[in-house]
């Protein structure tokens, strides 16, 4: 098993205790495989920055008025593909893992 497999079948295991939101799980995440971000919430919104050096690659978001927030999905503003620039700068209705693989799919093209 490789270290990304090993990486998708930690998340599903966590991603299934109820009492975590997506937020939390996703920062669980960030945390346990040592991804560096940074948080910047406020009042009304809760905010996660991932950096590669000075850059900026993925900016995710949760609060009222971000796409998924009634149901308890993120928002993300980067790692989008051209086809869903097309549409929008910003994609929602999106789950932990689902941002986790877009994080790792990142890594994976740095590596190489």
């Amino acid at each position: 098993m490789n270290s990304y497999q090993k990486k998708l079948r930690w998340l599903h295991s966590v991603s299934e205790r109820a009492s975590m939101t997506q937020l939390e799980i996703l920062k669980n995440y960030l945390d346990v495989f040592e991804i560096p971000y940074e948080i910047n919430d406020d009042q009304f919104m809760e905010r996660i920055y991932l950096c590669n050096g000075e850059f900026l690659y993925l900016s995710v978001i949760h609060g009222r008025g971000s796409y998924g927030f009634d149901w308890g999905l993120l928002e993300i503003q980067g790692l989008l593909t051209d086809e869903e620039m097309k549409n929008d700068s910003v994609l929602g209705y999106l789950t932990a893992i689902e941002i986790a693989n877009r994080i790792d799919a990142y890594w994976r093209d740095e590596d190489e």
